[in-house]
């Protein structure tokens, strides 16, 4: 199974997250050796919904700019654009930040949600009829934010795990996060497994290596792990 664009959407942000930008394609790469994606992607006839929820890492920041993305994401073939619940896990002038990421039609927004590490953050994203619709829940602190479009939609692809983050043309460099816990993963209100999803690994040079774990939990859990 190939990815519906096999270059993963990479968020564009300053140094500090004092503001999203835009969205840029990641480099050209050779699917056999690189990719900065990691986590499952899956086809079916018709997406309606994907969620998933991710524990938040705690770790120190040996970079003065670092990043990764946790994402719920949806694709709509026809307009070749992308919606995602996201979780921004970086860091800035050396220390760890999180911010909450609503993705809608390739398009950011950054809605208020208060986040900790350790915490655990339900992210969803559904697509149909009625348009999109983002929640990115921290079950920890009890913080919603949300954001949603009215234009009909119909999408073919989901994806659960972490996303690449780019600053200018280069890719930002991964944090050291350790490892990434997801579990409940759903799409369309099923198992991820059930729908024999393809696994994909994130290879960005020697540095920056991310390896999928496989699914347990009747299909609804994985983790992700940076390498040295």
């Amino acid at each position: 199974m190939q990815r519906a664009n096999p270059l993963w959407r990479i968020v564009l942000c300053s140094a500090t997250l004092a503001g999203l930008f835009a969205v840029v394609a990641a480099p050209p790469a050779s699917a056999a050796t690189r990719s900065s994606f990691a986590g499952y992607i899956t086809s079916p006839t018709t997406i309606t919904s994907t969620a998933d929820s991710v524990t938040l890492p705690t770790f120190a920041c040996t970079r003065r700019t670092a990043a990764v993305t946790a994402v719920a994401t949806v694709y709509d073939s026809t307009g070749a654009l992308f919606s995602s619940a996201m979780v921004y896990v970086g860091c800035s002038q050396k220390h760890e930040t999180l911010v909450a990421l609503a993705e809608i039609n390739s398009s950011f927004s950054t809605p208020a949600v208060t986040m900790n590490p350790g915490d655990v953050v339900a992210l969803s994203t559904t697509c149909g009829a009625t348009g999109i619709s983002i929640s990115i829940h921290d079950e920890t602190t009890g913080s919603i934010g949300t954001a949603s479009s009215a234009t009909a939609e119909i999408c073919t692809q989901a994806e659960a795990g972490d996303g690449a983050v780019a600053n200018g043309s280069h890719l930002v460099a991964l944090p050291p996060f350790g490892m990434l816990d997801f579990t409940s993963v759903m799409v369309n209100g099923s198992a991820l497994g059930t729908f024999a999803p393809a696994v994909s690994n994130y290879a960005e040079g020697k540095r920056n290596v991310v390896t999928t774990g496989a699914l347990t939990g009747d299909g609804t859990t994985f983790t992700t792990t940076k390498g040295p």
